[in-house]
């Protein structure tokens, strides 16, 4: 609660600052009373507003709670999970290691077999790695010669090594492959070499010696900035996670009820093929630890029915664009209004990614080493419902000190007026404290009340229709208040806000909706 302060004036007694021609009594504009037996004086002057006390559901939590004014003064309680981001380099990671292999002859095909499962590479263009060749003469003549790679290029240029080896001798070279295209037909590699002797006679096969061959290819950490092709019907993961849910958990007690609960899924694709999300499951925990299970048309356990995610394509033009795709479970398309209704404290799920859901086997598609699918899962409150003893509380700037010696006069009184905007009834207590903060009294003595009054709600729109004025009266012994002037040095304001009709009445909180609090003090002789 902001702004609450204390304001002590006119504390001079005994005829100091005399106030003329108001009735007796007047606490919201006090002055001297028309006979010169009684003096009352302001204390303090507020507003309570609703969003600084739905502002407290936030404060000192570690879940990612938000909260949002809509545009109609209506209040949205906002739960969200962590952003999740699959890379593309899950897949474009596959030739991230060594290989090493023979070229049996002088014209062969190697098959990329550690590329994923229905993914068929046409294009591919790299920024890392290396590939080498090692060339072994086991005649007994020298040899020469050219080693090709006829697929792969750079700046137009077709990869190749020419060499002359001495006989018994071995020959070679490494090349870093960053910036080099490789185009493809079927995910293999073709690897070609010319080989003279010096008579000028062809070599249709190098012999090896022993079991060792006569030509090794390397391939050492390939990685790629761009791949295109096919796409086959392939599963792959997307995202799992927990979020805490639990309104109660951060300081609301007894049953809270929300009217319109929503999830939202919110999706920016740059992956440049078709991705349907599969919901594995959506499970809420509830109080009793029971785990319910959100039911769907698009969540169908065993089968591909799931959402399909806006996707950069490739037949546009759209490569290095990000789509954006979003999704609601809201009572209209889910049983999530009845989950609800049992307060509960998680939500649990899991969504695989399937690439080409539809088999298209003309579809083209694309990553780069940027692409990414992120998600964001949020569960949406709407603040319209039933809310019992929400606390709040507040250190008061409050010191008697400066009131002169009440000696001589006979009792004191605290008036507190409210004028209360807000469909919620509060139980307060303001407790006095000395310097140390311990308390030395209260303003009310047999405890807490409800000094602060619902307005009148519609019980239809659960609006509320007007203000309620309370007028509460606090009498106080001379020693009482004498004690206060001698000791307190500050307040300290503790509320506990409750729905109207002991929270059960269901209502909307609105956020231009608060309260007016006053309070003054009168001495009589």
């Amino acid at each position: 609660m902001k702004n609450l302060t204390i304001r002590i004036c006119g504390m001079l007694l005994l005829g100091i600052f005399i106030w003329q021609g108001c009735k007796k009594g007047d606490f919201e504009n006090p002055k001297l009373a028309a006979h010169d037996s009684e003096f009352a004086f302001p204390l303090f002057n507020t507003n309570l507003n609703i969003s600084d006390l739905v502002g407290k559901l936030l404060k000192g939590n570690d879940t990612k709670e938000s909260l949002v004014v809509n545009a109609d003064n209506t209040l949205t309680l906002s739960y969200s999970g962590d952003v999740s981001e699959t890379k593309a380099t899950k897949i474009l990671d596959f030739l991230n290691t060594v290989i090493g292999f023979p070229v049996d002859t002088s014209y062969f095909r190697y098959s990329f077999d550690l590329i994923p499962n229905g993914v068929n590479i046409r294009k591919a263009e790299l920024n890392g790695g290396t590939i080498g060749a090692i060339i072994f003469n086991t005649l007994p003549q020298k040899i020469h010669g050219t080693f090709y790679l006829p697929q792969l290029t750079k700046n137009g240029v077709p990869y190749s090594i020419p060499f002359e080896i001495q006989p018994g001798g071995a020959g070679g070279q490494t090349i870093d492959m960053a910036g080099y295209s490789l185009l493809s037909q079927g995910n293999d590699l073709i690897i070609q070499y010319d080989a003279y002797l010096e008579d000028g006679t062809k070599i249709l096969k190098l012999p090896g010696n022993n079991g060792i061959p006569a030509v090794v290819m390397t391939l050492q950490y390939l990685t790629f900035s761009y791949l295109e092709g096919y796409w086959d019907k392939v599963e792959y993961d997307l995202n799992t996670d927990t979020i805490d849910i639990n309104i109660n958990q951060i300081g609301l007690n007894g049953e809270v009820k929300v009217k319109n609960p929503k999830i939202t899924i919110t999706v920016f694709n740059s992956w440049g093929f078709p991705t349907r999300g599969l919901i594995k499951y959506l499970r809420f925990k509830a109080k009793n630890g029971d785990l319910l299970e959100l039911k769907s048309p698009v969540i169908v356990e065993g089968t591909d029915v799931g959402i399909d995610f806006n996707y950069p394509s490739f037949a546009a033009g759209e490569v290095g664009q990000t789509k954006a795709t979003t999704f609601y479970f809201d009572e209209t398309n889910s049983n999530i209004a009845e989950i609800f209704n049992s307060n509960p404290t998680q939500m649990i799920y899991k969504v695989q990614g399937l690439a080409n859901a539809e088999s298209d086997p003309s579809l083209i598609g694309f990553i780069t080493d940027t692409s990414t699918v992120r998600m964001n899962v949020q569960v949406e409150l709407l603040l319209e419902g039933q809310l019992l003893n929400f606390p709040a509380e507040q250190n008061l700037n409050l010191d008697f000190g400066s009131f002169a010696d009440s000696t001589g006069f006979e009792s004191a009184e605290f008036k507190l007026v409210t004028e209360n905007g807000m469909p919620m009834t509060t139980s307060m207590q303001i407790y006095f404290r000395d310097i140390n903060d311990v308390n030395i009294d209260s303003l009310f003595a047999e405890g807490p009340q409800d000094a602060i009054r619902s307005a009148p709600v519609d019980a239809v729109t659960g609006l509320t229709t007007g203000i309620t004025r309370t007028e509460t009266f606090i009498p106080f012994t001379a020693a009482r208040f004498e004690n206060l002037r001698l000791k307190a040095k500050k307040g300290f304001f503790k509320a506990a806000f409750s729905t109207a009709q002991d929270g059960t009445v269901p209502v909307k909180i609105l956020n231009n909706q608060g309260a007016v609090v006053k309070m003054g003090v009168k001495l009589k002789r």
